[in-house]
């Protein structure tokens, strides 16, 4: 299977995650990937279980770009209570190529979420396996996106994980 590595990043939660902590999530890290160039990057998919509404950024009526999930979002039902990383990575590898979503990259909102901001960011193995560390919400987009163009690996950003964790643990979750 080709993975694709184009596309909007799945927002899972697989927790009862309350709406303001959902939306002080997405804007936190809107606001971390928010550079000069681009003013507020909707990177994120809040994942509904309807893989077809996601589509290609295009514009909208008043001519600004459609993105992904923008805050706030008004109610948000979860269908991934209780399911594993795995199982969230088939879901994501069995949905439509139309659906305009990153296959190789994703983050989870968990339960740890609701204690302390936190989200789980997740790597799909070519196994199939996943692979994940915590981030804050502020980070997330610009660790993704920097995997996604190929400035870094997935080992390469752990292995920064566990220097950062050494040297004052202050920015990196364990």
């Amino acid at each position: 299977m080709d993975k694709k590595r184009d596309g909007w990043f799945a927002l899972f939660c697989t927790a009862e995650v309350p709406l303001d902590k959902i939306n002080d999530i997405l804007i936190q890290a809107c606001d971390g990937a928010a550079d000069a160039a681009m003013k507020k990057p909707w990177y994120f998919w809040l994942a509904t279980g309807d893989f077809e509404e996601v589509q290609k950024p295009t514009k909208k009526p008043d001519g600004s770009d459609r993105l992904a999930t923008e805050a706030p979002v008004k109610e948000h039902a979860s269908p991934y209570l209780g399911k594993d990383l795995k199982t969230l990575a088939k879901e994501l590898w069995d949905a439509s190529d139309k659906a305009w979503l990153n296959r190789v990259y994703f983050a989870v909102m968990d339960n740890r979420t609701e204690e302390d901001g936190s989200l789980m960011l997740c790597h799909v193995e070519d196994d199939g396996t996943v692979d994940s560390l915590r981030a804050w919400p502020k980070h997330s987009s610009l660790y993704f996106r920097g995997m996604e163009a190929g400035s870094s690996t997935w080992d390469e950003l752990k292995h920064s994980w566990e220097f950062h964790k050494e040297q004052d643990g202050k920015d990196v979750i364990d």
